[in-house]
């Protein structure tokens, strides 16, 4: 069905395809339009891919026409307009669903709302949504007694008051509103219709029209306005049939429009306020005869959920949830590395907790878990992989010789617990999250910063003596890799990885100035290929090569790896978890301890420490320093203003340009003879060597 004639637009040298939705299906598809970009610039590709888009759109507007066939519940005998009911069986179990809800919650803190901790705000059904500092301000116009008119500006508050009927004073200023109470009582039901429709006598058909079009509920019913069409409700269809031909029969009693729903929760809300006092005072409140027999219906399936629990303890999954957890953390965009990390954190804690229940988990059990933490070795996963923790702990917990896990690690171990079990109380498997409220007991002492080289640790680094020998030709054997990649590293402060993935296309000219582009790869790639650039800001920047390096022959080793045909810049090998990093980062780190270097504090990143330490020093302000290094914006500690682009590439390359290190020596440094290993004579060595050894042993034989 390819009449929806497609409109292609383009949009930042995009183009995009919009499909219109057929009036009479608006409201099941709850959109007008169908809007996909195509990822592509090409015209003809464009044309190209516009008829798979359209055979998915056409599939889906299918399914649209096939559930709008379906929606004959009630039709307007003048409007000839279509609505949904919910029949008495299936509102009775929405409301023994909540009630159930609320017992368990109430029994299990009712010694909390003895005590005044918990009120009914902790337990009522409609909840203030999160609004913004404007969407609070609500403007109110109202006339006085003598007949001047008044416009004030009042501010929202959080209400809990679902059981009050309010005024229009009131309602204008409350948090939740109307009809954000009426968005919330639909999702309820839908949810809880969804999740029941296979154990409970729940129509499969009325649940797939609800949940494709949300104003399938009906809000007022009236027997003289709507007739029954094509209802399959068979407890509805019986009552239809018994009181065939009954004339004082009004069949509206045995059908709730929503606004009639929205009243029963209301009158439902203020029996759960009168519960509530009854745990406090004693004080017994009267119900009403519907009430009474869902209070009793839900009060007997607490009390079989109870006994179950009683008889066998359910186990808590943990491996189900931190499957889910992993799923969710790969959408959000989180690195592989980094889960596959935080996983192993995770998995060490649930030992540590003897794999209690995140909902049994108290205070005391987490100070337990803090304390063990500070008894835990450093390294643990690579030094003690297959051991158990306890004993590893009883092992090594009291030895001052063997180094224990720092206190910052501590505290994100928590705080990674902490965001797991949000997670667990977003998707609804547990109902409070015990580490939200904890403060740190024991791991309190601050995290270390990085420092930057200070000038004779910068000029032992680039002692021509020690140092790589000067790489302007493709040499692979004397690892150019080692030379170029701290020198500029120096200059830019650029990170390990952001230089270790540059490819020789990334070395450009812009303006006439020499310049190093740092950039990600775009998603298509990223889903392509398994090799891909990425950068910790998910941003590109480019940055003007300092005269220093291009003096150094830099240019002149990227033309010659260019004639070689090489792709990337350096010849380093890709690792999925440490990126193109692995070689140098272990080559440098081995480097500064042979030259007496050694400390948490100094490693690679302290070049960008002296990126910001040398731009503060030569006057430049701090937006500098965030265009040459990439400071991110979320970065407090850096430069919170980072603003990509900003200053001209002209500017930046006579930043650079001044900075100056006296204490290397670049004439050596860049002239250093260069030893290259002689294979001919090497290769004649082992032959001879291995000509006496013959010998010998024909000697031997003799």
């Amino acid at each position: 069905m390819l009449s929806l004639y497609p409109h292609l637009t383009i949009r930042n040298h995009t183009y995009y395809a919009r499909f219109v939705v057929p009036k009479h299906l608006v409201e099941i598809a709850k959109r007008k339009n169908f809007f996909y970009s195509l990822f592509t610039k090409d015209y003809y590709e464009a044309l190209h891919k516009v008829k798979e888009y359209a055979y998915k759109t056409d599939l889906l507007i299918q399914s649209y026409e096939r559930k709008y066939q379906e929606m004959l519940k009630l039709r307007h005998k003048h409007t000839k307009e279509i609505r949904l009911c919910l029949t008495y069986t299936e509102v009775k179990h929405i409301f023994v669903q909540w009630w159930l809800d609320v017992l368990k919650k109430v029994e299990r803190y009712e010694s909390d709302i003895k005590s005044g901790k918990k009120t009914f705000k902790d337990f009522c059904f409609y909840r203030p949504i999160r609004l913004t500092d404007m969407e609070r301000l609500a403007d109110v116009e109202y006339e006085t007694p003598d007949g001047e008119t008044i416009f004030e500006t009042l501010i929202k508050q959080d209400v809990y008051d679902g059981y009050k009927v309010r005024t229009i004073e009131e309602e204008r200023i409350a948090n939740p509103s109307e009809s954000v109470k009426y968005n919330q009582l639909y999702d309820y039901i839908l949810k809880v219709l969804n999740k029941d429709i296979v154990n409970r006598n729940v129509d499969r058909e009325l649940v797939d029209i609800l949940q494709d079009n949300p104003n399938a509920i009906i809000y007022a019913f009236d027997k003289n306005d709507y007739e029954i069409v094509g209802n399959n409700d068979e407890d509805l269809q019986d009552v239809l049939e018994r009181h065939k031909g009954d004339e004082d029969y009004d069949i509206g009693d045995m059908m709730f429009s929503l606004a009639e729903l929205a009243d029963k929760m209301r009158e439902s809300e203020e029996l759960l306020l009168n519960y509530i006092e009854y745990i406090k005072t004693g004080k017994e409140y009267p119900i009403s005869m519907y009430f009474t027999t869902i209070l009793d219906t839900a009060k007997s399936l607490n009390k079989n959920y109870l006994e179950q629990i009683a008889v066998k303890s359910p186990v808590f999954d943990y491996k189900k949830y931190l499957q889910m957890w992993e799923k969710e953390q790969k959408l959000q965009g989180v690195s592989a590395k980094t889960i596959s990390s935080h996983k192993n954190m995770l998995l060490r804690m649930f030992e540590l907790m003897k794999y209690k229940g995140v909902d049994k988990i108290c205070k005391q059990d987490i100070e337990e878990l803090e304390k063990n933490l500070k008894l835990l070795p450093a390294n643990f996963q690579q030094k003690f992989k297959d051991r158990d923790v306890f004993e590893v702990i009883k092992e090594c917990g009291n030895k001052i010789s063997v180094p224990k896990i720092s206190d910052p690690t501590i505290r994100g171990h928590i705080k990674l617990f902490n965001t797991f079990a949000n997670f667990l109380l977003q998707e609804e498997i547990i109902y409070s999250n015990p580490f939200s409220r904890y403060k740190i007991k024991y791991a309190k002492e601050k995290k270390q910063s990085y420092e930057h080289f200070t000038d004779d640790e910068l000029a032992k680094i680039f002692n021509y003596k020690t140092y790589p020998q000067c790489v302007v030709k493709d040499t692979p054997l004397l690892h150019p890799e080692y030379f170029w990649i701290p020198l500029i590293a120096l200059f830019i402060g650029a990170r390990l990885n952001e230089l270790c993935q540059l490819d020789c296309e990334d070395i450009q000219k812009h303006g006439g100035i020499s310049c190093i582009s740092i950039s990600p790869d775009d998603r298509e790639t990223v889903l392509k290929k398994k090799e891909v650039k990425q950068t910790k800001t998910k941003n590109t920047r480019i940055i003007p090569i300092p005269q220093k390096i291009l003096d150094m022959g830099f240019l002149k080793y990227v033309t010659d790896r260019k004639k070689h045909n090489h792709k990337k810049l350096f010849n380093l090998k890709y690792n999925k978890d440490n990126k193109y990093t692995k070689a140098v980062g272990k080559w440098f780190a081995d480097y500064l301890e042979k030259l007496g270097i050694i400390g948490a504090t100094k490693v690679f990143h302290s070049f960008r420490h002296n990126l910001a330490q040398n731009m503060k020093m030569l006057g430049f302000v701090d937006s500098y320093a965030i265009e040459i290094g990439g400071w991110s914006k979320n970065d407090r500690r850096a430069y919170s203003s980072y603003n990509n682009g900003s200053i001209p590439l002209a500017n930046l390359k006579e930043a650079l340009d001044k900075l100056e290190f006296p204490m290397i020596d670049w004439e050596k440094l860049k002239n250093r003879p260069t030893d290259m290993p002689k294979k001919r004579e090497y290769h004649k060595s082992k032959i001879k060597r291995t000509k006496n050894i013959l010998l010998l042993k024909r000697k031997s034989d003799i």
